[in-house]
């Protein structure tokens, strides 16, 4: 899968980046606002973007997963230790990965949502992985 990292802590979008590749992905690139989120995607394709909900610009991960959802078709897991409010989240996202999480749980939370996307139930995610879809 190509995977855009939106993230404005450098150290863990650096570490998301090692874990996305050492899984096998290609990460098409990390952005710490949503201005270059967006950028990223419209150059570059991806998809799934993994979402901090807080951006550096002090923008929203939510509406950043809305632009990128609904202009471009890309599905957000929202990697984040807390939730504003789940039901808006859900209704933009395809699914929250809790922090603190372990590489296993990253890879485990990609693949969940491949076989999500492909229409098929995903094999024993992560009890830090809550799925909307």
């Amino acid at each position: 899968m190509k995977i855009l990292i939106a993230e404005d802590n450098a150290l863990v979008a650096l570490d998301l980046e090692q874990q996305v590749t050492d899984a096998g992905h290609i990460v098409v690139g990390i952005a710490d606002t949503a201005c270059e989120a967006i950028a990223l995607v419209m150059d570059r394709g991806a998809d799934l973007a993994l979402m901090d909900v807080s951006l550096a610009d002090g923008s929203c991960g939510m509406d950043v997963a809305l632009v990128l959802k609904e202009r471009f078709g890309v599905p957000s897991v929202f990697v984040t230790a807390t939730l504003p409010n789940q039901w808006t989240v859900s209704q933009v996202g395809i699914g929250h990965l809790s922090k603190p999480y372990s590489e296993e749980e990253v890879v485990a939370a990609i693949q969940a949502v491949e076989a999500t996307l492909r229409g098929k139930p995903p094999r024993s995610p992560s009890p830090k992985l809550c799925l909307f879809a």
